[in-house]
């Protein structure tokens, strides 16, 4: 909770993170400086259809064939801290 009270004031900020989670809606982040984490989800990946492989625990690119793993490291930016709901959501970019 108190993550996200602190990071509520830095929506629209850009963050170091690293993936530290796969789910077949989204890729959970964790950013660097707090250690909060959050979910890109995969709606929000425009760049081409994302599929989980739970086998290889990835997300892999259908036409790009483009892969998050566990551990990648990324840049991501902070779209929404819900205090409410305790979510933190973020965009890669």
């Amino acid at each position: 909770y108190k993550q996200i009270e602190y990071l509520s004031d830095r929506v629209g900020t850009v963050f170091d993170g690293v993936i530290s989670g796969l789910a077949k809606w989204g890729i959970y982040v964790q950013e660097q400086d707090t250690m909060a984490e959050g979910m890109v989800r995969l709606v929000e990946l425009k760049d081409d259809y994302y599929i989980f492989d739970e086998k290889n625990y990835c997300m892999t690119g259908k036409n790009t064939r483009h892969r998050f793993r566990l551990g990648d490291k990324v840049r991501i930016k902070l779209t929404r801290a819900d205090l409410r709901d305790r979510i933190l959501d973020f965009v890669f970019v």
